[in-house]
């Protein structure tokens, strides 16, 4: 079979257009220019195949013969309103184009649950929406993707607010975090103020307190809400929504570190109404997340609420459900951290004050963890893991119109690990060249590499000469016991430059403290030795050397 270039240019020469070809195969006609001009020599395997089907069956009907075409994809009424006349969401770019236009943001419905015949309201429970907080970790990204990651937190929250009014929930609560810090732009103050007023006109009330992004927030102090939105004070107290039979408990931070326990002074229950209580903790503390408000799901079992609203982690999550503790986690991951589903909780009550939870995604950009087996398939040249890479990727894509942001981990033994290991600083551009030409909806974080060589299982080094080996080894072995603290105090530059990583609590609590931890020091100072083993062992034999 041609190589993938030739059976691209023999459609070309009997014919088809890059337009048709893309048409074809349901790709890009930037995908296309790529494997004609062998940008791209390797596309993933579904594509390939796709590729060879077209080819033989144009090239071998003979020219001018027809050949079939998939018809196009349908765009659903409501979407199609969203779409600029006459071309797809995402619209393929010519090569004459300099820029490449965004496609419009998608059009997504949420699902809350259906009402029952005993339901006597329902609320929505969301926190940490930090809005207009920047995603982290995303350089270098496809044009077409920049605003869309630019604005993810927005269209979370606006998301929010088009369900709450089209499912006519009875109200809101923020368990604090709305805003990320300081002020950046007058702007986000001016967006959450028309989100809240647009609550306000549908009659949905909105009961927030602040946490300890936003507690000395300029946003908080100075944007003025809606009267139907409420912030509580720097003390607890309650508020009363009579015609439902609801009171809400809760207490805003007066400071960005409150270490202080609020649930003592949080207000008893009040007999005959449904007690909801307004909280930003960390209870007694979570991984990656520093200690604020602390207390224990005992405490606040035994002051009697029905339900507890809580902020400050953003894992979704059902702590305990007699009576329901609940984390609603944020409405959109911000970075590699912060995996998975994300959104708020539709909270549904009966007649007889029993709770029900129903979670409902919200986010526009879904971050993963991709793991690719490279010793699984063979590979027996690095085209081959970026190939596998793109086939792992492809059936993660949301089917959602969800933009993909993921990071990509290379694991399982393979005779490649040394190549794969001296290339790691240009992996990321290879995987990245092939999936803005073949995927859609991907950003690519980070390519790392978590692979081992199966002939030096036992012995992980030993194509060192012996006693580079022996040195390597030994002060290794000596680096890896070593405190933290000690090499930092015997390093004064380290020190400095460890220093300076304290913007990362500002990005996420605790998340400097992680390198502390003697189990993540170990797994640097590994990284490294392989590193530099790698590089000391030279290139492989018959194999690519360092670039």
């Amino acid at each position: 079979m041609p190589s993938v270039a030739e059976m691209i240019q023999a459609l070309a020469a009997h014919g088809m257009s890059n337009e048709a070809i893309a048409q074809a195969l349901g790709k890009s006609m930037q995908a296309v220019s790529s494997w004609a001009t062998g940008k791209v020599a390797n596309p993933h395997r579904a594509t390939r195949e796709g590729i060879e089907t077209l080819y033989r069956s144009v090239v071998g009907a003979g020219a001018g013969e027809a050949f079939p075409f998939p018809a196009a994809t349908a765009i659903p009424e409501e979407d199609a309103a969203q779409t600029p006349s006459g071309s797809s969401r995402f619209s393929a770019t010519s090569d004459s184009q300099a820029a490449v236009e965004p496609p419009p943001l998608p059009v997504r419905r949420t699902s809350p649950p259906p009402r029952g015949p005993a339901e006597a309201f329902r609320f929505i429970h969301c926190a940490d929406l930090h809005i207009d907080s920047p995603l982290k970790g995303l350089q270098k990204i496809d044009p077409r993707y920049a605003e869309w990651i630019r604005t993810a937190t927005r269209e979370a929250f606006k998301r929010l607010v088009c369900m709450a009014i089209a499912d006519q929930v009875n109200f809101v609560v923020i368990a604090g975090d709305l805003y990320d810090g300081d002020w950046k732009s007058a702007d986000t103050g001016i967006f959450v103020s028309r989100q809240l007023r647009q609550l306000a006109d549908a009659g949905i009330p909105v009961f927030a307190i602040t946490g300890n992004h936003d507690a000395l927030s300029v946003v908080t102090r100075s944007v003025r809400w809606p009267e139907t939105a409420r912030r509580f004070a720097e003390t607890a107290e309650s508020i009363e929504i009579p015609e439902l039979g609801v009171v809400i408990h809760g207490r805003s931070f007066g400071d960005r570190h409150e270490s202080s326990d609020f649930v003592t002074a949080y207000p008893a229950p009040q007999a005959g109404m449904f007690n909801l209580g307004l909280l930003h903790t960390s209870l007694g503390g979570g991984e990656g997340h520093a200690t604020y408000a602390p207390c224990s799901p005992a405490q606040l079992t035994a002051i009697g609420y029905d339900y507890w609203a809580l902020g400050h982690v953003h894992v979704p999550r059902v702590v305990q459900s007699a009576p329901h503790i609940v984390y609603s986690g944020n409405i959109q991951g911000r970075d590699i951290g912060e995996t998975g589903p994300r959104g708020c909780y539709v909270v549904t009550v009966d007649g007889g004050r029993n709770v029900a939870t129903h979670f409902v995604e919200l986010d526009d950009v879904r971050w993963e963890r991709i793991e690719v087996a490279v010793g699984d398939i063979g590979a027996a040249t690095i085209d081959d893991v970026v190939a596998a890479a793109i086939d792992t990727i492809e059936p993660r894509v949301p089917a959602d119109e969800r933009l993909l942001a993921c990071r990509v981990v290379l694991t399982g033994e393979t005779p490649l690990h040394r190549r794969l290991i001296t290339r790691r600083g240009s992996l990321r551009e290879d995987v990245v060249a092939v999936v803005d030409s073949q995927l859609e909806r991907v950003c690519v974080e980070q390519v790392t590499v978590e692979t081992s060589d199966p002939e030096n299982a036992s012995q992980p080094h030993a194509d060192v000469p012996g006693r580079a080996r022996d040195l390597l080894d030994d002060e290794f072995d000596k680096l890896q016991a070593t405190e933290v603290d000690a090499l930092l105090g015997e390093v004064p530059e380290l020190k400095k430059l460890f220093d300076d990583l304290r913007v990362l609590d500002s990005v996420k609590a605790g998340q400097r403290e992680e390198l502390h931890a003697t189990d993540r020091w170990k797994a640097f100072v590994t990284e490294a030795r392989d590193l530099l083993a790698a590089e000391l062992a030279g290139p492989a034999a018959g194999g690519e050397g360092t670039p």
